[in-house]
């Protein structure tokens, strides 16, 4: 079986009009909401993405 990850980024650069604040935000995994496991044989580095199912993130960057 083989597993294939859905990801979807928002990147919003000069967020609220500041030319120094960056906002990315979005969903890795979408249509996973289990935690992935590998099939006997496989490798298992390859699933270390999957291990949380669908998940949400937000990150900001600022310079000052």
């Amino acid at each position: 079986m083989r597993w294939v990850g859905h990801d979807i980024v928002f990147n919003w650069e000069k967020a609220f009009g500041f030319e120094w604040f960056e906002l990315t935000g979005g969903i890795l995994n979408i249509g996973n909401e289990g935690q992935s496991r590998p099939d006997q044989g496989e490798d298992q580095v390859l699933y270390l993405d999957s291990m949380l199912g669908r998940t949400l993130f937000l990150t900001t960057k600022f310079s000052l």
